[in-house]
């Protein structure tokens, strides 16, 4: 056996025993990156913020590194969007509906290697909600909504003489009202009479059929969606159309009422990477156009143009300020909305938008605080 043969052999020996390769997680870790979506979480509602946060690395260090990190949704009773979902910490905002949500965090490293781990989130309704639920009338209930508000309510000074001025009219009739259909419009007309419109009825208890049209079922891919359709105009997807005029971009929106957060965010990436040209981009949307909140947070963060530091408008013991990335795909420094009928959450995206044209590199994000109208 030649010389340069032994010390080879020695060499690969010893590399061997240093590595440890009988040890099956210290053999992986150099075949792909190692990744861990944190532990399981457990939160009560109301929660402002929650954070996702997870771990990667990639072996041998020095020689390969992370390039590519994507958090997703995979379940869950309620779409929420996923703020930096590009980054090891992600942030969820004003979740409302109750339920087992379980995302997974995908990371690649420079050799094209990947991997995946995933976590669950739960979230829990109050107890005292559950209590009234389970009572016999709809007395309990309106005191449980009536303290909850007063109780959690970051904008509660704010309405707090009107709040008392109508407590006990409404208590008496919340004492007789016999049926869900009567709590339900007693609690749109205490609202009404509030004026406060970031004080809304929570849309997806109030029926259990559409708390599961919202839902994610696990790993089930998209159904059917529109493939790139190229228009005389431009080109379409299922969301929304896109085209250029004189160096101009516009995405125009359809019906965002009932969309997939997941299938909107590749359709709006696709539109930028096909306006990357453009020097100026305009949003339009239809004239009577509904969007929810976590569809206005999902268009914040992808128009997002120069990282900006969110303020919530909210009492949150865990998170009062976020930092939302800039969207590598948007190159247009001035986004800009056409006009429509005024509507709560386009109008927060116009200001947004305009704070952005304007660098202001803070923008204070005004939530919703979700009245739950308990049923027996």
């Amino acid at each position: 056996m030649s010389n340069l043969f032994k010390v080879m052999f020695l060499s690969s020996a010893l590399f061997l025993s240093a590595c440890s390769v009988d040890d099956v997680t210290d053999a992986d870790k150099y075949t792909k990156p190692t990744v861990n979506a944190g532990a399981d979480q457990l939160h009560t509602l109301p929660v402002h913020t929650i954070t996702l946060s997870g771990s990667a690395k990639t072996y041998p260090k020095h020689v390969y590194e992370i390039k590519t990190i994507r958090w997703t949704q995979l379940s869950g009773p309620q779409q929420l969007t996923v703020l930096n979902s590009d980054s090891l910490n992600a942030t969820l905002i004003n979740p409302t509906v109750v339920g087992t949500y379980i995302f997974e965090l995908y990371v690649k490293d420079s050799a094209r290697r990947t991997n995946t781990d995933r976590v669950t989130v739960i979230l829990h309704e109050q107890a005292q909600m559950t209590s009234a639920r389970m009572s016999a009338g709809f007395h309990d209930d309106y005191d449980e909504i009536w303290h909850s508000v007063a109780e959690n309510y970051t904008a509660y000074d704010q309405i707090e003489d009107k709040w008392h001025e109508i407590y006990q009219p409404y208590k008496i009739k919340a004492d007789n009202i016999d049926t869900e259909k009567e709590w339900q419009k007693l609690v749109q007309e205490m609202l009404l009479e509030v004026k406060d419109a970031r004080l809304v009825i929570n849309p997806f208890v109030h029926s259990q059929s559409l708390a599961s049209s919202q839902a994610l079922p696990l790993d089930q891919p998209l159904a059917h969606p529109k493939q790139v359709k190229q228009t005389p105009k431009g080109f379409e997807t299922s969301y929304l159309r896109w085209e250029t005029n004189n160096n101009i971009g516009l995405i125009t929106f359809n019906d965002l009422s009932s969309v997939n957060l997941k299938q909107l965010n590749k359709e709006i990436n696709q539109a930028l990477i096909g306006l990357k040209d453009t020097h100026e981009l305009w949003l339009g949307f239809p004239e009577k156009v509904q969007i929810n909140e976590q569809v206005a947070l999902q268009l914040m963060m992808l128009f997002t143009h120069k990282a900006t530091h969110l303020y919530l408008d909210a009492q949150a013991d865990d998170i009062s300020e976020l930092l939302i990335n800039s969207n590598p795909l948007l190159p247009q420094s001035i986004v800009r909305m056409k006009k429509v009928h005024s509507h709560q959450a386009v109008e927060v995206i116009e200001q947004y938008l305009l704070a952005q044209e304007l660098g202001v590199p803070e923008f204070i994000f005004n939530q919703k605080y979700v009245v739950t109208a308990i049923y027996n």
